[in-house]
């Protein structure tokens, strides 16, 4: 099953394996889905049961985790070892990960494994120019209904499009919380193979919420009415304008460094990660919404969301304020009023 947000380069069997990967991704399922990946060919390649450790860089010891990338394969020509949760990594680990993917074992294959690295860290470095590293970008939104219809292909049922449109309502856009829902209503339907909606209705229940990001990503690519819409969406769902507006700052900031980068010559998706220090998919993004404003429109922006803050401890009318602010932001009213 492919699931829509990797790039496949060759066939898994006939690519060359590196000796470290970096897997990067914001969604776990698309995490586990490559390093299941790599625990398949290299159990094609002798026994994968005696050759394979797993360690959270979180918790887990550097010398131990060196000691058994360096350790020989026993019964296979490479042992795999995975590393989780390099998001949270301490330095002293970061640093002794980097250190030996400059000189990593022929035996082994070492895959290190997370939500994000900052680019700017040797070890990012490395296993970039090693061709090691694996971004797994989150899917569209629009591409979500599909993966929800292979998920249930995979579990030997059939679901129409408006169905998995439903369960996407439903869920939300968390692949792995779709493919739990999708297994609890395989299993629901035992040797039925159609889904219909009661079955939905019956199994799975409403949890998806309006994330911060969506409104960060529409004031970022200048999309007013889709900001405000989501604006709405959060408060309903219980989110308050405290916690909004410093998402909403941090998007402005985001987007000045941005535009410094351009203002600056550098302007390329590349330059903007490495500044930001985000993976190169945000940095893209981010890249295209700096285009649209002006280093004008962007300052003042931010000072006025500043202004917002204040109406919204002083003041009842905080909320129409920071909508006033969406509208004026994105319409590029800012600089000229």
């Amino acid at each position: 099953m492919r699931i829509m947000g990797e790039t496949k380069k060759k066939s898994d069997s006939s690519s060359p394996l590196r000796a470290v990967y970096l897997i990067l991704g914001e969604q776990s399922f698309l995490r586990n889905q490559a390093v299941d990946r790599l625990k398949k060919r290299l159990a094609q390649e002798g026994e994968f049961e005696f050759n394979y450790d797993q360690f959270d860089a979180t918790s887990a010891d550097p010398e131990a985790i060196l000691s058994a990338a360096n350790t020989l394969p026993f019964m296979s020509p490479y042992r795999l070892i995975v590393v989780t949760g390099i998001q949270h990594a301490k330095k002293e680990m970061l640093d002794a990960l980097g250190a030996y993917a400059k000189n990593p074992s022929e035996t082994t294959v070492l895959a290190i494994v997370g939500e994000k690295l900052a680019p700017s860290t040797k070890l990012y470095k490395t296993v970039k120019e090693a061709s090691g590293l694996v971004q797994r970008s989150n899917p569209r939104k629009n591409e979500l209904p599909s993966i929800v219809a292979s998920l249930f292909e995979a579990q030997r049922k059939k679901a129409s499009s408006g169905l998995c449109i439903a369960l996407v309502e439903s869920v939300g856009s968390d692949i792995e919380a779709l493919n739990t829902a999708v297994i609890k209503i395989a299993t629901y339907l035992g040797d039925r193979s159609v889904v219909r909606r009661d079955d939905i209705d019956a199994v799975v229940e409403v949890s998806a919420q309006i994330k911060l990001w969506e409104l960060t990503e529409a004031l970022q690519s200048r999309r007013g009415v889709d900001a405000l819409g989501i604006l709405d969406l959060l408060v309903a769902q219980g989110t308050t304008l405290f916690s909004i507006h410093p998402a909403a700052a941090k998007a402005i900031r985001e987007l000045i460094r941005a535009r410094s980068c351009i203002d600056n010559g550098e302007d390329s998706s590349v330059a903007v990660s490495a500044v930001l220090e985000v993976p190169e998919w945000k940095g893209k993004r981010i890249l295209a919404g700096a285009r649209s404003y002006s280093a004008e429109e962007l300052r003042d922006g931010l000072a006025r969301l500043a202004d917002v803050e204040f109406a919204l401890k002083t003041s009842p009318d905080g909320e129409p304020a920071f909508k006033r602010w969406v509208l004026d932001f994105t319409s590029s009213t800012c600089a000229s009023t």
